[in-house]
């Protein structure tokens, strides 16, 4: 699952990261990171908006409750806000907890936000613990909430039907009282109205659906892998802005251990040209890297699955060579435990075991010349392969340089040398 601001940084004051902003402007009270938690500065309510883009209309929000509020406080999530940042012109939905004393008593409200007054439209009752997560969800004109004991599996609280606010909108969260901490804030714009996203679910990370850009960059998402040259945005599609192979890592997060990253072909390129999917990289951008990469071409080589010992220092671990793929169809490369395993429109290609490298890591796309496009980029459970799409673009900055190199060959252990 991505998360949208894990809030592990230096303490700010008010929370910022490059993209928070107050909720209401000229509010007492101010929404803090401290120990990589985001707590309220006073006695009433403090409540932050997340600043680069909007989400949904159909979307889903949720956080962590890592320490709880205290008696009579709470804890907001807010979807499809419109006018944030005025005095007092907030529109859109939340659920709030408050904290009841007595055990099985706390609540949790949906309610709809007109010109900051609020209104509940639905109640329910649902005792909260430290660690515990709690949602929003809206799907069309149902407006959803959603509780997670621990280590337990969501459970939907109930809902309500309201069909005031129903475009696009801004997230946030909000903390009453200075007790309460909260954590992993998460956001997901469901892309189909489909099943419930919480647990386990997509992310598509990117879908390039923006103007022109060289470098890649997006919601400042990717960053170089510091060899060769780089990817770009042609037409809503991922290009390479060069001949040989662009590639950049997707530097918002990392995933995994057992994870699958996927990418739709938008356009074919000449034989031998090829895609990379990568995995579990480590020291990704520094010529340490370390982690797996497919790499498919429509050519004599087919499909194959490398470890890399060093970045661009390859050894081969399985090859498909009579495989061959198509426009339209989804790529994936999922890491589950010690198996590797390539996926075409969910059917399995090619697997392979390795257990070389075992931890978390970045993902990376990469393509070969430039008549290749792809789309659609993303990440989910291994195998999973969902009819519901979750769309989640993560927001964190990094610097984008990325440069690039040229293919591999057909061999055990190859080390890759850039090309001009």
């Amino acid at each position: 699952m991505a998360i949208l601001d894990d809030f592990n940084r230096i303490a700010e004051s008010p929370i910022t990261g490059l993209d928070w902003g107050k909720l209401i402007s000229g509010a007492s009270n101010n929404l803090n990171l401290a120990s990589n938690q985001v707590a309220c500065n006073g006695s009433s309510t403090g409540e932050s908006y997340w600043i680069p883009k909007t989400f949904g209309p159909d979307v889903e929000v949720f956080v962590t409750v890592a320490t709880l509020p205290g008696t009579g406080n709470a804890v907001r999530v807010h979807a499809r806000l419109q006018q944030p940042g005025g005095a007092g012109s907030q529109d859109g939905y939340q659920i709030r907890t408050n904290q009841v004393s007595g055990s099985a008593n706390d609540q949790v409200f949906i309610e709809r936000i007109d010109n900051n007054a609020i209104t509940t439209i639905a109640t329910f009752t649902q005792e909260l613990a430290t660690g515990d997560k709690v949602g929003i969800r809206c799907v069309g004109t149902t407006i959803e909430a959603w509780y997670k004991s621990g280590a337990g599996a969501w459970t939907k609280l109930g809902q309500a039907t309201d069909a005031t606010y129903s475009a696009d909108g801004y997230v946030g969260v909000g903390i009453r009282g200075t007790a309460g901490r909260i954590d992993d804030f998460s956001v997901g714009t469901i892309t189909d109205g489909g099943a419930s996203a919480f647990g386990a679910f997509a992310t598509l990370l990117d879908d390039f659906n923006r103007s022109n850009e060289t470098p890649l960059s997006g919601v400042r998402l990717w960053t170089s892998r510091g060899v060769g040259n780089q990817l770009a945005v042609n037409a809503n599609q991922c290009a390479a802005s060069n001949t040989a192979l662009n590639s950049d890592y997707y530097s918002a997060s990392s995933f995994g251990p057992d994870c699958e990253v996927y990418v739709t072909v938008a356009t074919l390129g000449p034989s031998g040209d090829y895609l990379r999917l990568y995995l579990r990289l480590a020291n990704p951008g520094s010529s340490t890297e370390t982690g797996y990469m497919m790499q498919w071409a429509n050519d004599a080589n087919g499909c194959r699955i490398f470890s890399e010992t060093a970045r661009e220092t390859f050894t081969l671990l399985a090859q498909a060579a009579s495989a061959t793929f198509s426009a339209g169809d989804e790529i994936a490369f999922a890491a589950s435990g010690s198996t590797l395993t390539v996926f075409q429109n969910g059917v399995a290609v090619l697997t392979v075991a390795d257990s070389t490298f075992s931890a978390a890591g970045f993902l990376a796309l990469g393509i070969d010349n430039l008549t290749m496009r792809l789309d659609d980029f993303g990440e989910r459970a291994p195998g999973s392969h969902p009819t519901s799409l979750i769309k989640t673009i993560l927001g964190i900055v990094y610097p984008s340089n990325v440069k690039t190199i040229e293919g591999i060959a057909q061999a055990s252990v190859k080390t890759v040398e850039g090309l001009a």
